[in-house]
């Protein structure tokens, strides 16, 4: 798990070389920054679940195939 950072004053992670550029928690909701905008992923009570969503998501589409 990449460490949390400092960006632009919420605790996030810096993403390089990929389609966003930082993902941030602002009151409660996941921040997805790209390009000088950031895009909610859902309102405050639904973003913790969509994120898992999302996370699982991620890691299963980039996951070895099995052996």
């Amino acid at each position: 798990m990449p460490p949390l950072a400092d960006v632009d004053g919420h605790p996030g992670v810096r993403l390089t070389g990929g389609a966003f550029d930082a993902v941030t928690l602002q009151d409660g909701v996941v921040m997805l920054h790209h390009d000088g905008s950031a895009i909610p992923l859902g309102d405050a009570p639904q973003s913790p679940a969509q994120a898992r969503a999302l996370s699982s998501a991620l890691q299963a589409v980039t996951a070895p195939p099995p052996a």
